[in-house]
């Protein structure tokens, strides 16, 4: 009849409408019953994080009901203890008292960072890609901002994921060694060349400006973060109008704080950029927009 036949028209539009508006997964996201509780406390060794962290905050919440089991490891200059709630038990509820019990902890050291409570979930990979170079072409340090770079380039594509990981990635150092012979020729002491880096790695607030649609703060920028920069920093400005620069006292070097790191693929020094998984993402979009973003960049690298 006509009627049936419209019918099933419809549910064929519909079918197809939904079929490229339905949300695509590599696997499906798994919420575990898990709390993690992770503090920062830059410096401090593994036994000084156990002792003055990880004790106490086991402690702290020991006395909860609903806890399965409590994991925590020290590692240098961090600390991290996961909480494993019982199967049944109401997940926000149990939450809100490891966080109540954390955040009632008032002895932790006062350099460490506050603590910071949150659900473990079970990331999914979306795409991982490799980055490695030659270490005659690139250095340690430059490869580790150039995957901070592709990073932020993929985490703003617009049909890709906001998460992206970096697995290799370092923390950078810049070192600035002063010699004593240095000094004495510029007539300068250590403090002076302390306080010119000092003085020229702030942030500094300036103000506002009043408009018709309201105030705009004014902030100046000043924070050195390369070893090109450390070495511009004027140090003293003589009475002839020249200037003594940071590089003219002081030699500077790009570099990693002292660390047994390695990490390697294939041999040669990488990194690893890994696409992941958000709550709400169509895989098959954000795949081809991984792979035309990895295409692009291929035809550019040396």
């Amino acid at each position: 009849s006509v009627a049936a036949n419209l019918l099933m028209i419809l549910i064929l539009i519909v079918g197809v409408v939904m079929f490229y508006r339905v949300e695509r997964e590599v696997f499906p996201r798994a919420e575990l019953d898990y709390v993690s509780v992770n503090v920062a406390w830059p410096g401090a060794s593994p036994k000084e994080v156990e002792e003055q962290i990880l004790l106490r905050l086991e402690e702290a919440v020991s006395g909860l009901d609903n806890i399965k089991q409590i994991s925590s490891t020290a590692r240098e200059g961090s600390a991290n203890m996961s909480l494993e709630m019982d199967p049944g038990t109401d997940f926000t509820t149990f939450l809100s008292e490891v966080k109540a019990r954390v955040d009632g902890v008032s002895n932790l050291p006062q350099s460490s960072f506050p603590p910071v409570v949150s659900r473990v979930e079970a990331n999914v990979e979306l795409s991982i890609i490799s980055l490695t170079s030659d270490p005659a072409l690139f250095s340690d340090v430059e490869l580790n901002r150039l995957s901070r770079i592709y990073r932020d380039e993929l985490a703003s594509l617009p049909d890709g994921s906001p998460i992206v990981n970096i697995e290799g990635y370092r923390s950078e150092e810049v070192s600035v060694e002063v010699t004593e012979s240095s000094l004495r020729r510029y007539r300068l002491t250590f403090d002076d060349v302390a306080r010119a880096i000092r003085n020229s790695s702030l942030n500094r607030s300036m103000g506002e400006v009043q408009t018709d649609t309201g105030s705009i703060p004014l902030a100046s920028r000043e924070l050195a973060d390369t070893a090109e920069e450390f070495e511009n920093i004027v140090v003293r400005r003589n009475l002839d109008g020249g200037v003594l620069l940071v590089k003219d006292v002081a030699s500077v070097n790009d570099g990693f704080p002292d660390s047994n790191f390695i990490f390697k693929i294939d041999g040669r020094p990488g990194r690893i950029l890994e696409v992941m998984q958000p709550e709400t993402v169509n895989v098959v979009s954000a795949s081809r927009a991984v792979q035309k973003w990895v295409d692009e960049k291929q035809s550019s690298l040396p």
